[in-house]
Order: C-alpha cells, then structure tokens, then sequence
C-alpha cells in the first residue's frame, strides 16, 4: 500500500506540471494544477509516514521495482526480520566460558 500511495503521489505532482503550462496559456491561473500538486505532496507523505524505510529517491526506486516487477513486500529488506544468531555458532573457541560466577549469591552474608 505505502509503495502505491508514493507512486501516486509522485504521478499527481508530475501531472500537475502539464495542468500548470495548459492553464498558462490559456491565461487562467493555475488553480486546479495547484491543488493537485498540493494533493500529490499530500499523498506521497502519507505514504512515506507509513513505510518503515527512509524517505527518499531510493524508496521512490524500490517502490517503483516493486509494483512494477510484481516483487511482494516480503521481499522487502526492511519487512524481513534478520535471522536470529545462533549463540553456539557466534560463542568464542578459546576454551573458556564467559558469562559463569565461581560463588553463589543468596543475598545474606555467609556464616547466618
């Protein structure tokens, strides 16, 4: 949804240019362009609010390759969690332990 909303964003403001020229010369003021470019930056924000990702040309690049490609939005680097690290594997090999106490703590001094 958020790749569609910036899209249409983007499509609104670029449509605004073409309305903007046609009411120029026509010498009337551009009054519907401007609000379909005001509208298009309206939308394009709501879409960016909505997305994880950071806003930018970038976002506006993977949207684009993504409604167009038909890529889902799992495939999506932000909407994927990171594999969860295995703490054997990552453990150091030096043959010591990390993390172990050599006495027990009960909370009373000892000898009670």
């Amino acid at each position: 949804m958020t790749d569609i909303l910036l899209l249409l964003g983007v499509a609104l403001c670029a449509i605004s240019l073409p309305l903007a020229v046609i009411a120029l010369v026509q010498t009337q003021p551009p009054r519907g362009a401007a609000i379909v470019f005001v509208l298009g930056i309206i939308v394009m924000f709501a879409g960016a609010w909505m997305d994880q990702r950071p806003f930018g040309l970038e976002s506006f690049k993977q949207s684009w390759e993504r409604v167009v490609g038909g890529g889902d939005a799992a495939d999506s680097p932000i909407s994927t969690p990171a594999p969860a690290a295995d703490p054997a594997v990552t453990a150091p090999a030096t043959g010591t332990t990390t993390g172990t106490t050599t006495g027990t703590s009960t909370g009373t001094p000892s000898g009670q």
